[in-house]
């Protein structure tokens, strides 16, 4: 006998009703005192009917046939929320985002049933309106990508503390796994006595730098990548994140571990490539580079709409790179692998930043096949090894061995350079190329 579909059966068993009013994320005391019943009622399968009419069960389809397509999402940091910040505040992020899944249900003329952390959509295709040339393989990366930009947008105010909800989502296949096979939990390091106290101070980061995102303050300077025999002949401009901060720029590169031990990195990852791709169609001359986390690095709904517009003007792929930095370990050495030759295939070149300095980057190095590796001399300054055997010069060499360029960064003198040139750097980077000031380059929203 063929299983089910345990998303199908979980709307199929959940009593269908039209979706209420779309709720306010900052007012919390309308449902403060109804907790316990809600969290009696929320934990059980429940399902909300878009503007689309309610179908009895022998006129429905099955979930996943011909013109729809089944959507699970999970609130994958809710019990991490619920530790660190208590029971009441878990459930007050939980409600926000059942009520921004209703309010999708009627945007999106779908069916919504929800379960504790689960959220199941039922979307028709009519939903879709991507405008371009997305093939079919592309419409549940599209879907999936709305449903987690939708739900997890904006941070939860409640009380003193703005909580940001991670939300995975992923579309069900043919041959449907199981229902728990779709839970992808956040990457969060919760070891060790203090992990509530970074947790807090992670979130305060993540939902300073989203509102940030949200208010138009996220900028980049631009950094020259010059070639090592010449440095007025510049190889790409490197995008550095900034703030926008009292009339000035400011570095916030820093920052982005504590998005990434939350597990949000994607969604800044995603404004950062499509924000560098709006300044390549602004700039048709220049070549530009950005950063993506390791985390970032699997082809996944997050990337479909910048896959389409690469694929859509090849010219301007060739003149993107981008560099993905280890701070954190890679998710699949084989999905990295496929990330990387897709977007070499578009035309893109990829690097892979501070060799060396990774989480085991030296064998991603080997089997990832990037174009550009870059090495950091202010590290290997701080470690005492540029004139050790583990130094500059068999880094360079080992990198020369599995990439075509290398680049040298953290030069600040003439010396730097000229070191970085004796030890074979294809091209160098760092503030001696640098101007002190640079122009907004970023795509104001």
């Amino acid at each position: 006998m063929a299983s089910k579909n345990p998303a199908h059966e979980l709307l199929r068993s959940a009593s269908i009703r039209p979706a209420g009013r779309e709720g306010d994320d900052s007012k919390c005391e309308a449902w403060k005192e109804s907790f316990d019943d809600q969290r009696q009622t929320e934990d059980r399968p429940r399902s909300y009917q878009g503007s689309r009419p309610a179908r009895t069960d022998a006129q429905a389809e099955p979930a996943g046939s011909v013109g729809e397509v089944c959507v699970v999402a999970t609130i994958a940091n809710l019990h991490e929320i619920e530790q660190v910040y208590g029971e009441t505040t878990a459930l007050g992020v939980r409600h926000a985002v059942y009520e921004r899944a209703r309010e999708l249900s009627r945007s999106g003329r779908a069916t919504v049933a929800t379960t504790g952390a689960h959220i199941v959509f039922i979307f028709g295709l009519s939903y879709l309106s991507y405008k371009g040339d997305a093939s079919k393989q592309f419409c549940g990366a599209i879907i999936e990508h709305r449903v987690v930009k939708v739900l997890g947008a904006h941070a939860v105010p409640l009380g003193d503390a703005a909580i940001m909800a991670v939300v995975r989502a992923s579309a069900m296949r043919s041959g449907y796994q199981p229902f728990q096979d779709f839970i992808d939990a956040a990457n969060l390091a919760t070891v060790g006595h203090h992990w509530c106290e970074r947790y807090r101070a992670d979130m305060v980061v993540a939902a300073s730098v989203f509102a940030a995102l949200e208010e138009n303050r996220l900028d980049f300077d631009r950094e020259p990548v010059c070639a090592a025999g010449d440095s007025q002949d510049v190889t790409y401009y490197e995008l550095l994140l900034c703030e926008m901060r009292n009339g000035q720029r400011i570095r916030i590169g820093s920052l982005v571990g504590a998005i990434e031990r939350l597990g949000m990195v994607r969604r800044l990852d995603e404004w950062v490539v499509d924000a560098t791709i709006a300044a390549l169609r602004r700039n048709p001359a220049l070549r530009l580079g950005c950063n993506v986390s390791a985390h970032s690095a699997i082809l996944d709904a997050w990337w479909a709409s910048i896959v389409s517009q690469l694929h859509a003007d090849r010219c301007l792929a060739s003149r993107l790179t981008i560099e993905i930095t280890e701070t954190s370990a890679f998710t699949s050495t084989t999905e990295a692998r496929n990330f990387v030759k897709t977007f070499q295939a578009l035309g893109c070149q990829i690097a892979l930043d501070d060799l060396g300095k990774g989480h085991n980057n030296l064998i991603a190095l080997i089997g990832l096949g990037v174009d550009i590796v870059k090495i950091d001399l202010r590290c290997l300054r701080q470690e005492g090894r540029t004139e050790s055997p583990l130094g500059l010069r068999p880094l360079v060499q080992f990198a020369k061995t599995y990439a075509a360029s290398v680049i040298v960064e953290g030069i600040e003198t003439e010396d730097d350079a000229q070191q970085a040139r004796e030890c074979g750097a294809t091209c160098l980077q760092g503030y001696l190329y640098s101007s002190p000031s640079a122009s907004n380059i970023a795509e104001k929203r």
